[in-house]
């Protein structure tokens, strides 16, 4: 019965173990491998000579308080206050946002109720100047602007004395 259930699963899947695709593959990726990696210990070996009369390891030596004092100075003066700077940063990046929006909006309503006042104050200022206003009263009485005797009235500018004469 086993023999069956193993024919039928070879025959709805056609492939076996044996011939899948990547069986055929890993002789070659094994044995690559291990070239690889005699090749790397041989060359290491060959190099241990070279590196033991290399004046480097004597250098660097010398040189090492010069370098921890080098490395010390970059953390001190570079590493911690670009950390610092970058981790208040990202903290205050959404009240910095915030605040962007809230004063591009003001200004957008600021010059939008300037342009708004200036639009009703100029349609104020032409019907009071094409129209006479009459008063009804004994008679009929007209009410008229008129700017004071000896200056110009200058446009925008507040007069403080009375500028409306009473005619009949």
């Amino acid at each position: 019965m086993s023999n069956m259930t193993a024919e039928t699963t070879t025959a709805t899947t056609g492939l076996t173990d044996a011939n899948a695709p990547i069986s055929k593959f890993i002789p070659y990726i094994t044995r690559g491998f291990t070239i690889l990696v005699s090749t790397s210990k041989f060359l290491l070996s060959s190099l241990r000579p070279v590196l033991l009369l290399s004046p480097l390891p004597v250098l660097l030596y010398l040189f090492a308080p010069v370098t921890v004092f080098l490395d010390i100075l970059a953390t001190v003066f570079v590493r911690s206050p670009y950390r610092i700077v970058s981790y208040l940063l990202d903290a205050l990046f959404p009240l910095y946002v915030f605040c962007g929006v809230a004063c591009i909006t003001g200004g957008v309503l600021g010059l939008a109720g300037r342009l708004l006042c200036r639009v009703i104050l100029n349609a104020v200022q032409l019907r009071s100047e094409d129209q006479e206003t009459t008063v009804a009263g004994a008679g009929e009485v007209r009410i008229k602007n008129v700017p004071e005797e000896g200056r110009k009235r200058e446009k925008g500018k507040r007069v403080d004395r009375e500028r409306v004469k009473f005619e009949s």
